[in-house]
């Protein structure tokens, strides 16, 4: 449309008549929906001042309307340049509905329509910035960004996995207070396999025998009377069980009868059985019993004592207690000197975990610490707390077995 304007220019006597451009009319019949009536109006040209007549019945444009219309500008219309006689040869389309035919002035002389583009086009930018602004400011918002929920962090503590209180009336075994020998063993029964109790490792201790299982699935068949606590960590009020009388324990299930009745035991599953085995009461016969464990399971970790200190009491509270440390976790360990306990664990899921001496809220460079690689090292721990943390990348399960004295002799058993 810019060289339709220079061809009138040059060959008009009377100059340039801003009423016939084709510019103007094709203006006209944007705003009136018709075709322009001028044969020298280009579709292309047309098609865009339509576009921006349009404008007028959309909705503000997003904050970047200017900066994107600046660009298309740029591609649809290159840099102006001047001819001979200054005519620009690139001028922008106006903006704005022109005014009435009745009320249209003559144009101003060329030497101010320089001026005019860049001044309009600046009103237009000021208003679209200012009606934008009055839109963001008068949008409802909240007057505080929503809080963010913190997590739950779940400290380790020591859990009851398993209690009794034994009587001495419990299957005619003797008195705790003549308690001086104790197993405590972490052991697994491969899939298929069997085992029997009936060995010198478990008959020669005359009391109580416990087995509780932590993953896993277990048939016991005890010879004697038993006691079967079928989710001991939500019920510890066991069920009478008859001699002879198979039970299926699942993980948290435990029983408990007199070692020298002894029982055989199988793992029906697919999956390894992890359970624990406690034998504590007096050697049967003399001596320092049996060193060899069982061949029929694994022995994966095991604590004894042949002269521990006998309860000052007829009945003991016999339990089995979890501490769960997740990575990153840490525990004050800090047991009673005069109190009776084991600890057993997996070796194999204790690489990371580190001990240190003291009560500490966190490691740091200068902290010294060794490598926990025996349960040894938390049954028989120098004077003083000791802080555990979990540095590997596993959840690691320490379990302790505590004998204490009944406040009471004559509790009823279990």
């Amino acid at each position: 449309m810019s060289r339709l304007r220079q061809s009138l220019v040059q060959h008009s006597p009377f100059g340039w008549d801003s009423l016939e451009d084709p510019l103007n009319d094709g203006w006209d019949a944007v705003v009136r929906r018709d075709r322009p009536a001028s044969p020298d109006a280009e579709l292309d040209d047309v098609a865009l001042l339509r576009r921006v007549h349009a404008l007028d019945a959309t909705t503000l444009p997003s904050p970047n309307f200017l900066g994107d219309l600046e660009q298309r500008l740029r591609e649809l219309y290159p840099t102006p340049g001047s001819t001979p006689e200054g005519v620009s040869r690139a001028q922008l389309p106006r903006f704005g509905n022109p005014p009435p035919p009745s009320m249209r002035q003559i144009a101003p002389p060329r030497t101010h329509r320089r001026i005019f583009m860049p001044a309009a086009m600046a009103v237009l930018a000021l208003v679209l910035i200012t009606s934008l602004g009055v839109r963001y400011f008068a949008l409802p918002r909240s007057p505080e960004p929503p809080a963010i929920p913190a997590a739950t962090l779940v400290e380790p503590t020591m859990e009851t996995m398993v209690q009794l209180d034994f009587t001495p009336s419990d299957f005619g075994m003797p008195e705790a207070s003549t308690w001086t020998d104790m197993y405590f063993n972490l052991i697994q029964i491969d899939p298929g396999t069997s085992f029997t109790t009936d060995t010198d490792w478990y008959t020669w201790i005359d009391g109580p025998l416990l087995i509780q299982v932590l993953s896993g699935e277990l048939t016991i068949h005890p010879a004697g009377p038993a006691r079967f606590y079928p989710d001991s960590q939500r019920d510890q009020n066991p069920e009478e069980i008859s001699p002879g009388q198979s039970v299926s324990l699942g993980p948290g299930a435990a029983i408990y009868y007199s070692a020298v009745d002894a029982a055989t035991g199988s793992n029906p599953g697919s999956e390894p059985v992890m359970a624990l085995q406690v034998s504590i009461g007096h050697l049967s016969v003399p001596g320092t019993g049996p060193d060899a464990a069982p061949i029929d399971i694994k022995n994966l970790d095991r604590q004894m004592d042949w002269q521990m200190d006998a309860p000052p009491s007829a009945g003991a509270s016999i339990s089995i207690q979890r501490l769960r440390l997740a990575p990153f976790d840490s525990f004050v360990f800090d047991p009673d000197p005069e109190s009776t306990y084991f600890c057993v664990f997996d070796p194999l899921q204790m690489d990371g975990v580190r001990i240190a001496k003291g009560a500490l809220d966190g490691l740091a460079p200068n902290v010294d610490t060794d490598r926990l690689y025996a349960s040894t090292q938390l049954t028989y721990p120098d004077p003083g707390p000791h802080t555990i943390v979990n540095l590997g990348d596993e959840t690691t399960n320490f379990y302790f077995l505590v004998v204490e004295a009944l406040p009471e002799a004559g509790v009823s058993g279990a």
